[in-house]
């Protein structure tokens, strides 16, 4: 689980640099931890899975990997669970429909 987490966040490539956003956000889920506020934990992985989901974004990867590292951590202690950052961050892609076939006259 810990590994797709760290892909997810890793696979953020191209232009903006989401880094410093990244660390925010471990040191976020981190305040949820000490608290042990579930809640807060998932505001933090709602936000997460939304930059999860931004294109044209890179982050320093080896900043990245160990903010994600603690972030998931961290998010756990809180009392997320790790279906609810599993769920959160492997989104299914969306499937088109196929178009319906044609019936043989």
């Amino acid at each position: 689980m810990r590994m797709r987490f760290f892909a997810a966040l890793l696979l953020i490539a191209c232009k903006l640099d989401v880094t410093e956003e990244v660390q925010a956000l471990e040191k976020r889920a981190c305040e949820c931890a000490s608290k042990k506020d579930a809640t807060c934990g998932k505001a933090v992985l709602a936000e997460l899975a939304k930059l999860s989901d931004a294109k044209n974004v890179k982050a320093d990867e080896q900043k990245a990997a160990a903010s994600a590292k603690a972030l998931a951590t961290c998010l756990l202690e809180s009392g997320v669970t790790s279906l609810e950052i599993h769920s959160a961050i492997n989104k299914p892609e969306p499937v088109e429909p196929a178009a319906p076939a044609e019936s043989p006259k």
